[in-house]
């Protein structure tokens, strides 16, 4: 199950929160689902959670009530890798065939696959090198490079995939382009360290990457992988 928290200011939590109240009215005032618990404690939070789900979805154009077409579709990547396939929703964890079935039956997601193998991306749908044309990594790009990386590249960083940039390895105003082997995923403080502070970055052929600060040490990692 995906978690869900934070913090919000007075006027904006005041809204959710009357909003939130009269979404749990309404899923009080229908039919009670099977598979919703009937301690009167577990029933509220349940209820709540699943109200909260009718917001985000009538945000979304999808009317509330966890069903019809959302508005706008996620992105489910297949990653391929060798020996078993993984699914990634986005929501940090591998889903099953089932969920994946159901996103995209309603019309809620798009699955996409990309295949990689030993630090090489086999196969990825989209423009995966655009050269000189552009500065800014695609979608199709950002993609492919998540399949081997669920993290910051540098190693012993975990800040996850989806919050991390593209960074150019031959940067782009020194002449390098905006092609899949010379891009690799760096949170904001590393991407500092690297045009700050004087980082060094070098890839691989297989995507091994070796970090030299200005003191001279050294970090590396050998080819990425999402492991068994």
């Amino acid at each position: 199950m995906w978690c869900l928290n934070g913090r919000l200011d007075p006027q904006l939590a005041t809204a959710i929160s009357q909003q939130l109240d009269a979404a749990l009215r309404a899923r009080f005032a229908q039919k009670t689902p099977d598979l919703c618990p009937s301690d009167p404690r577990a029933k509220t939070a349940w209820l709540r959670a699943h109200a909260l789900g009718d917001i985000f979805a009538a945000a979304l154009g999808g009317g509330g009530g966890g069903g019809g077409r959302s508005g706008a579709q996620a992105e489910v990547t297949l990653v391929v890798t060798s020996p078993e396939g993984r699914v990634d929703t986005g929501l940090g964890h591998s889903a099953s065939a089932d969920l994946v079935s159901d996103l995209i039956r309603r019309g809620v997601a798009r699955l996409y696959t990309v295949i990689t193998h030993d630090g090489h991306i086999i196969d990825a749908v989209g423009p995966l090198n655009l050269g000189r044309t552009t500065r800014v990594a695609n979608r199709a790009q950002r993609r492919a490079l998540h399949a081997p990386y669920t993290t910051c590249a540098i190693p012993g960083c975990t800040v996850d995939y989806r919050r991390c940039r593209l960074h150019h390895v031959q940067w782009w105003r020194h002449g390098g382009p905006t092609n899949l082997d010379n891009l690799v995923p760096v949170c904001d403080h590393h991407h500092g360290a690297i045009h700050v502070e004087g980082w060094k970055v070098a890839l691989g052929p297989r995507r091994e990457l070796t970090v030299t600060r200005p003191d001279g040490t050294t970090m590396s990692t050998g080819p990425p992988g999402r492991g068994p």
